[in-house]
């Protein structure tokens, strides 16, 4: 079965909170949200992955001129359009320092599946991605100190750009 938002009737958002409310309806329509063990990590990576996806269209990308959202047995598809032909990009980083912003990109990849980006003939881009909608069969694996210190830094800078693009919104 396949779950759209899409057609003339609804709008485009203009904010990345009208965003995430249009995926939360379609995953609530679907009867995803909240169900089983994993449900609700379901619903914060597809929300988190729509808000910067969103939030990057309106910083840099001149404001979202296009969205279409879709739920099938694969996972949720979301596509947002904005005028710029810019590819994103990720900001180096350096050991021991901290630049405000710049972890969208990479989370929008590390939470997704696939992530195409479309540089438009008439202008433009479109940002496709595939978020799962079920937690991984086999976790994967993660071993030594490292990588350890490297995930609880990553889920501190997510838990603080998470309070922040809520806040912006």
């Amino acid at each position: 079965m396949r779950y759209d938002v899409n057609g003339p009737a609804q709008p485009v958002p203009h904010t990345a909170m009208e965003a995430r409310d249009r995926v939360r309806f379609l995953l609530g329509s679907a009867g995803l949200v909240g169900v089983g063990p994993d449900g609700e990590d379901v619903l914060t990576d597809a929300l988190l992955v729509t808000s910067e996806l969103a939030t990057n269209a309106i910083r840099h990308g001149g404001g979202i001129t296009g969205f279409s959202a879709s739920v099938s047995e694969n996972g949720l598809r979301l596509s947002i359009t904005d005028p710029s032909g810019d590819r994103p990009v990720t900001l180096p980083r350096q050991a021991g320092t901290f630049l405000a912003g710049g972890f969208g990109w990479p989370l929008i990849q590390r939470l997704s599946h696939s992530v195409t980006v479309t540089v438009l003939p008439a202008g433009g881009k479109r940002i496709t991605v595939l978020v799962p909608l079920a937690a991984p069969a086999v976790a994967p694996d993660r071993t030594g100190p490292l990588d350890s210190e490297r995930d609880s830094a990553l889920d501190r800078d997510l838990d603080r750009v998470s309070r922040r693009s809520d806040a912006a919104s």
